[in-house]
């Protein structure tokens, strides 16, 4: 079966974000976001991109978007993590 949204591809995976996050957040996207509205995310402090991210779904389901991270060897892990995802870039960069 083929995830439609990023909750559904998470329970796939049997990931749980803290809090129940990842309900949330498809919730907010279904009642808040259009659907012909063009789906992009950004990942302030995005670690490694894959472990406790809130936009690594979102990015498997198609959304385009920029992962930041300022640590450098997390940052090397976010663009390997990244690379296959279309319209998605990761960024070594420190934002203030």
């Amino acid at each position: 079966m083929v995830a439609k949204t990023a909750q559904e591809y998470l329970s796939q995976l049997g990931i749980q974000l803290n809090f129940d996050e990842e309900r949330m957040l498809a919730r907010f996207v279904a009642e808040l976001l259009p659907a012909e509205h063009s789906r992009t995310a950004v990942d302030i402090g995005a670690g490694d991109g894959v472990k406790a991210s809130n936009t690594y779904a979102l990015f498997r389901a198609g959304w385009r978007g920029l992962g930041v991270e300022a640590h450098r060897r997390r940052a090397r892990r976010l663009a390997r993590n990244l690379k296959n995802f279309a319209g998605v870039a990761a960024s070594d960069s420190l934002v203030t």
